[in-house]
């Protein structure tokens, strides 16, 4: 999909959502230390409150919980704040300002990485732009809060809930015309006693131009943290609706998207994505529906999607586990059901580094360092596939279970010293019958089979092909079946 959303709107589109990212990170991570007075950590702030409880309102507690974030905070400066103490619900306001020069700062940094994560010029056009045109003045906000409270509930925490809204007109226009209002973010914390979690609420997008049709509803992003908000122990997303239509009849609609991952041993919030994607980790996903419109047609529809997994990372070694299923998918006339994958994988956590962030420079030099890539390709790299199955409309079974091994590299014409490839396939009807259901393929069923016949033999009332590559002898065993196999292969 070639959406035309370029030029001077998407660049107002990447300026609105910087500053948003950045009041996020400003309402929810503290980032120095306290100013001389007020305590060092959101923890020790709360014994000190607690300690210090007796005489005092609930109110003027949470009050010093308020002051000690404000004295913390390194994203904006604040220009002014008040608070109203009550005896089980407070609230107040912040008012700051973000400087110009952090935000053309925190553009020019996030567009580098964009750019070099993409590595397209369509890509690259876009994002062609001055982080001073982009950020001529200092960006002015409000926050007003509300917090939930009692004298007891300190100890154990509190609930905040608050919005953000944008004060500076020059940025507010722009952020009006996306989100159609000046308020466009909504947060909700709970603090203490242990942790902190936090979620943030974008405001509705809704956006029309020259044809494309942009929405994006509920969206949000949330967390947990230590109690200072430097370690990240939980990220999560969600997406309950997502929609994009361009001129030429091509649309994709999302429904009910969910993302949550736990980071086993905590992330400090200031590390670069690499380190949090090669930690260890739980994560879960799920999607409502997907679904591809093509022509004015529902061309592809997925429904109730799920993975759940974890990844770990142990002496050099990076191991991941994956589950994941889609109740149907349809693709033109073409329905499957229960479709299931249990797989695993596990390679150098070095060689993983550098080809998932490699750019295509990267990979050139790898071929020429024949050192370099024997060192990565030293230990196995492990590929299982427990299961992957699927039914067709009839409730006709296809089913695949397979486990690849390479390790120990040589060279380019002897490969691998170890190397191991083995699995099975199995359909629970015959070829033809598996694929009568669907306009489209029922006619090739017949010529498939027979095709088929020499790689397949009987099972039961359906087929099945066993495979197996033996090294020492050079041969692929399909079936019982050896078949020798090129010297050089």
């Amino acid at each position: 999909i070639n959406f035309k959303f370029k030029g001077e709107m998407m660049k107002k589109i990447i300026a609105a959502l910087v500053v948003i990212l950045a009041l996020i990170a400003g309402v929810f991570f503290a980032t120095k230390d306290a100013k001389s007075g007020v305590a060092k950590t959101i923890n020790d702030g709360i014994t000190k409150t607690v300690d210090g409880a007796v005489g005092k309102s609930a109110g003027a507690a949470i009050e010093q919980q308020i002051a000690e974030f404000i004295a913390r905070n390194d994203i904006f400066e604040t220009t002014s704040a008040k608070f109203y103490p009550g005896d089980s619900n407070s609230s107040g306001f912040i008012e700051g300002v973000v400087k110009k020069e952090k935000l053309q700062a925190y553009l020019t940094d996030g567009v580098k990485k964009i750019k070099g994560l993409a590595d397209r010029d369509d890509v690259n056009e876009t994002l062609d732009f001055n982080p001073q045109e982009a950020f001529p003045q200092d960006f002015a906000f409000r926050y007003d809060y509300a917090v939930k409270h009692s004298v007891k509930d300190v100890a154990d925490g509190f609930e905040m809930n608050g919005t953000i809204k944008v004060q500076t007109p020059y940025y507010a226009e722009p952020i009006k015309e996306f989100f159609k209002t000046d308020t466009p973010v909504s947060t909700h914390v709970l603090f203490g006693p242990t942790e902190r979690k936090f979620e943030a609420k974008l405001a509705d997008i809704d956006l029309s131009d020259d044809g494309d049709i942009v929405r994006i509803a509920g969206f949000s992003l949330g967390g947990t943290s230590d109690m200072s908000g430097d370690i990240i122990k939980g990220l999560n997303f969600k997406l309950p609706e997502l929609y994009m239509n361009d001129d030429e009849s091509i649309a994709i609609g999302l429904k009910g998207f969910g993302y949550d991952a736990t980071f086993i041993n905590g992330v400090a919030k200031s590390s670069d994505l690499l380190k949090f994607v090669m930690s260890d980790v739980d994560y879960k996903a799920s999607v409502e529906e997907l679904v591809v419109i093509a022509d004015k047609r529902r061309f592809i529809v997925a429904t109730n999607l799920s993975s759940q997994g974890k990844n770990r990372v142990k002496d050099g070694i990076l191991s991941s586990k994956d589950e994941s299923k889609i109740e149907t998918l349809k693709i033109a006339d073409v329905l499957l059901r229960n479709i299931h994958s249990d797989m695993g994988v596990s390679l150098s956590a070095k060689l993983y580094e550098k080809f998932a962030f490699a750019k295509p420079d990267d990979l050139e030099a790898l071929k020429r360092d024949t050192t370099l890539l024997r060192d990565l390709l030293k230990d196995d790299v492990k590929l299982d596939i427990n299961d992957f199955s699927f039914e067709n409309s009839l409730s006709k079974k296809f089913s695949l279970n397979s486990n690849i091994l390479v390790g120990g590299f040589i060279d380019e014409e002897k490969l691998f010293e170890r190397m191991g490839f083995s699995g099975k396939i199995k359909i629970n009807t015959t070829i033809a019958d598996f694929l009568s259901p669907y306009d489209s393929l029922r006619d090739f069923g017949p010529m498939v089979e027979v095709y088929a016949d020499q790689f397949v033999k009987k099972d039961g009332n359906g087929v099945k092909m066993e495979f197996r590559y033996d090294k020492a002898s050079n041969s692929f065993d399909l079936n019982g079946k050896l078949i020798p196999l090129p010297s050089k292969f």
